[in-house]
């Protein structure tokens, strides 16, 4: 994939051999080699202006933006390409744009960039807490940087990486004094840290990436503890009191919290409700109750500045 392309990428497994690949690109340019795909099989890139089905190739296909034209070379294999122009097949050694008639192209017409994209450096990431935390637990992210190629720790690498938040819950922070969903983290002979916490229990991924680095991903898992449950149930009934919810109060007087979060908004319930303790927030119109049919009961509260 060259610099600044933009692509989504869309995958499923048809059986064992056969495998249905769709890469959709906005922008850029993607070279290819791709293996045989079975007779179910297929790898497709779409363009806003045209697209190439692949049963076994390499090939290069290059959407330009300002001009609103596809262009594809075909190095090997074989390519049915549709575009604007119409469908055609193109054959190795052939380019076409926007499915218009193939031409025959000479080695030196073949893109060269892609032989200079591997990556320099890749990173080793490990937590100093494994498995499920508790909301608000803050983990340290030890950051190593590696050489791509041998894995080996690099003990020279000076700068700055960057950490990205894949989810508006989990926060990050580079020396815990603030905290945000990116943050930059300076590296130092090779190593640095990252600190990660979740106001809300669930599975919440970071990306760490730098230039001329292979990017990682980690994931995280949050749980809501019995005393964080049982907090936030007391402040509740405590709130039901002193609104003079009637209905409310004995819902919650009489069953047992499993679980309490903040599904829309920033912030944790017990910062919540907190807040509308104090008044700072209000309740905004009447709570929404639920019965789910197992014996268990939803209450849905939304909260507004006062």
């Amino acid at each position: 994939i060259q610099q600044q392309t933009e692509v989504k990428i869309t995958s499923y497994r048809m059986t064992a051999k056969e495998l249905k690949t769709n890469l959709e690109m906005s922008k850029g340019q993607a070279w290819s080699d791709v293996a045989e795909q079975g007779s179910g099989g297929e790898f497709k890139i779409t363009t806003p202006t045209a697209v190439a089905s692949v049963k076994g190739t390499e090939f290069d296909l290059e959407y330009d933006s300002e001009n609103d034209e596809t262009t594809l070379i075909v190095v090997e294999g074989q390519i049915t390409f549709a575009g604007a122009l119409g469908e055609i097949i193109a054959n190795a050694m052939q380019s076409s744009k926007n499915g218009g008639a193939p031409i025959d192209i000479k080695p030196e017409d073949i893109p060269s960039w892609q032989k200079s994209t591997d990556p320099k450096y890749a990173f080793k990431l490990k937590p100093d807490k494994k498995g499920k935390q508790k909301v608000e637990e803050i983990i340290k992210v030890n950051i190593q940087i590696l050489n791509a190629k041998s894995k080996i720790f690099n003990d020279s690498f000076q700068g700055a990486v960057t950490i990205t938040s894949q989810n508006s819950d989990l926060k990050l922070s580079a020396d815990g004094s603030s905290w945000s969903s990116s943050t930059d983290v300076g590296i130092n002979r090779g190593r640095g840290v990252v600190q990660v916490k979740s106001s809300k229990q669930g599975r919440s991924e970071i990306i760490v990436s730098a230039d001329d680095t292979e990017s990682k991903l980690i994931e995280f898992e949050y749980y809501q503890s019995n005393t964080q449950k049982r907090a936030s149930q007391d402040k509740l009934a405590n709130l039901s009191e002193v609104k003079e919810n009637s209905i409310l109060s004995n819902l919650i007087q009489n069953n047992t919290l499993l679980r309490s979060q903040v599904i829309r908004g920033m912030g944790n319930v017990n910062d919540a409700l907190q807040n509308l303790e104090t008044g700072v927030l209000e309740i905004d119109g009447d709570p929404v109750i639920t019965e789910n049919g197992d014996g268990t009961i939803t209450i849905i509260m939304i909260a507004k500045p006062r």
